[in-house]
């Protein structure tokens, strides 16, 4: 196994910040990979290390899982979410 570490990253969506980690090779073909309900993007670690070497690998924390902006930024979500909804 070559030496691609996982890099953590996040990005600016609807003003909520959401987390995603990539692995492997750049240059490769990308793969990405979801977790479950209940879940966060790490927990596919012990699989990924099989991949590295022959793909680009994007895993993200769905919105309220994993790392992302604290709480109140939550609910704010889940507010609009709903007041949307409605209209």
């Amino acid at each position: 196994m070559s030496n691609h570490s996982p890099t953590s990253h996040s990005f600016y969506s609807q003003r909520l910040r959401l987390h995603y980690v990539e692995w492997g090779n750049p240059e490769a073909p990308t793969l990405v990979f979801v977790h479950g309900v209940r879940d966060h993007g790490r927990t596919w670690d012990d699989l990924l290390t099989h991949f590295v070497d022959d793909y680009h690998i994007v895993v993200p924390d769905l919105r309220g899982h994993g790392i992302r902006n604290g709480y109140a930024a939550l609910v704010t979500t889940i507010w609009t979410i709903c007041m949307t909804s409605i209209n």
